[in-house]
């Protein structure tokens, strides 16, 4: 049957631009080349992109982030250091243009959090008292 994009112009707006269409097909690989297959017959390409920033934006990501954030133990042989450097990429990821107090009392907790030393996190716990 082939690509079910090829068959555009059967929703509003536009049609999609064969030549643009051609151009995604040879640059999207993987989980992005899927979306023209998932996709199904999308009419124009502000529909196309939207689906792609839906799914590998910034705007919808940040809770699959949060989730890593709250996730994240240390390995087997990383240092602080590590951990700290992940800690701070997923908050960067998690919370996209927050800073303060408040994004530092969380990057601290959840760097405790994945030191995975017990005595730390009592000893945070304690404090707040």
């Amino acid at each position: 049957m082939g690509d079910p994009l090829l068959v555009g112009g059967l929703g509003p707006g536009p049609p999609l631009n064969p030549t643009l269409l051609c151009h995604l097909q040879a640059c999207l690989e993987g989980d992005a080349g899927q979306i023209l297959w998932d996709a199904g017959i999308a009419s124009s390409a502000d529909e196309l992109v939207a689906l792609l920033r839906n799914r590998f934006g910034s705007d919808n990501q940040a809770e699959r982030y949060r989730a890593e954030l709250r996730a994240l133990r240390r390995r087997r042989g990383d240092s602080p250091q590590v951990v700290y450097q992940e800690v701070r990429r997923l908050m960067a990821l998690a919370f996209p243009g927050q800073s303060g107090t408040l994004w530092e009392v969380l990057a601290r907790n959840a760097f405790l959090d994945a030191l995975g030393d017990q005595t730390l996190t009592f000893g945070r716990k304690t404090r707040r008292c």
